[in-house]
């Protein structure tokens, strides 16, 4: 596997839309091979990996043969991901005083932890520590995003043309929402959707590649062009849920979205962590 990182440009200055492109072709390039071998990996996992390839190459002519596929393997990664893999991280805080309104305290920020963690593992789609028990057991490598969903604090905005109705209806649901919210947001992302330097523990650049739908997209453009930090974007002739690919870059000090090349936003990270 390549291992040089030339075209990763300084994580502190502001980049253009050239950079990210950059940056992007050259982390690809860098785990072609181990993106190649985890899709190997994920063939065999799912059952979709050709039984006959080497047969059918030499014998074009042959007949097709049954593809059967055992289940044994799969068995194997699920039950250990069930029995050793699938867990709830626990939070303790070491006392620091010994007098038993600190360790109350702390007590409290514990059960505060745990419960918000637990709340954000349910608004997960997959339980994230068993999706990360099952990728590093099929490519022992995986990754867990821990963020703050920061656009959930700001209230609604009426929009341009937008009814009044529509618009505090909005603001009744954000409301109610609010009542409840819950900063954090946890995500382990698809093979290869985050790229990042392999040899660094703590990444400086994050690249992410994912789909957005055609209204979510617009969405997000608005809000940000709203801001001052950001261009408009309208998915002209489009379905509302086409699919629509944007590629992230994210460091301490910046956060870029571009579409089709262009610069969508880029705005300065407001958690300056990647």
């Amino acid at each position: 596997m390549a291992t040089s990182t030339a075209s990763i440009a300084d994580p502190r200055a502001k980049p253009d839309e050239g950079q990210v492109q950059k940056e992007w072709v050259s982390l690809k390039k860098i785990w072609v091979d181990a993106l190649g071998a985890m899709k190997t990996a994920n063939e065999f996992y799912l059952q979709t990996n050709n039984l006959w390839a080497e047969y059918e190459k030499a014998h074009p002519l042959a007949p097709e043969r049954p593809r059967y596929h055992s289940g044994r393997q799969v068995a194997i990664i699920d039950n250990a991901v069930d029995a050793l893999l699938a867990f709830y991280p626990t939070y303790h805080r070491y006392h620091l005083s010994e007098a038993e309104e600190k360790k109350a305290a702390d007590d409290r920020l514990e059960g505060a932890l745990q419960a918000r963690y637990q709340d954000a593992v349910m608004w997960s789609m997959n339980v994230p520590t068993k999706q990360n028990g099952k990728q590093l057991e099929l490519y022992n490598y995986t990754q867990i995003h821990t963020v703050l969903d920061v656009d959930a604090i700001r209230k609604p905005v009426q929009r341009r043309g937008e009814d009044l109705e529509d618009f505090q209806r909005r603001e009744w649901e954000w409301d109610s929402r609010h009542l409840t919210w819950n900063p954090l947001r946890i995500e382990v992302p698809a093979l290869g959707e985050v790229l990042c330097d392999p040899l660094e523990k703590i990444p400086q650049v994050a690249m992410r590649k994912r789909k957005l739908h055609v209204y979510e997209l617009e969405d997000l453009a608005l809000s940000k062009a709203r801001r001052g930090v950001g261009v408009e974007w309208k998915g002209q002739g489009k379905d509302p849920y086409d699919e629509v690919e944007v590629l992230e870059r994210i460091t301490a000090r910046w956060v870029v979205a571009m579409v089709d090349g262009k610069m969508l936003f880029l705005e300065p990270n407001p958690l300056w962590l990647v």
